[in-house]
């Protein structure tokens, strides 16, 4: 389950626990009075729309010691530069990932 698949998730369970004030059980969705669990995750899906669409994106550890920096915007043009990124967490700068992935496509 990626990271932002568990973030839905829990989305989910926290609306399902609200609606339910935590006296349904989330594994048991066939006993649930109420919504269905597609509705929970549909509820998740408008949340985690409006924030990515505000730029809310996920930091994220890096996972090499490297980091590629491509210098197409500078006289070595096609080359690549290598730098420590310990240097560019010094500097400041963090890994993200978003928080919708690009390839899943949920409701509008």
């Amino acid at each position: 389950m990626t990271k932002q698949e568990e973030i839905r998730e829990g989305i989910a369970k926290d609306i399902h626990y609200w609606h339910t004030t935590g006296t349904e059980d989330w594994d048991r969705p066939e006993s649930w009075h109420g919504p269905k669990i597609e509705n929970y995750y549909e509820a998740a899906d408008t949340i985690l729309n409006n924030l990515h669409s505000q730029g809310c994106v996920l930091k994220v550890d890096r996972d090499s010691v490297y980091c590629n920096i491509p210098m197409d915007k500078v006289p070595l043009s096609g080359k690549t530069a290598y730098v420590e990124t310990k240097e560019l967490e010094k500097a400041g700068y963090v890994a993200v990932e978003p928080l919708i992935e690009e390839t899943r496509c949920l409701t509008e």
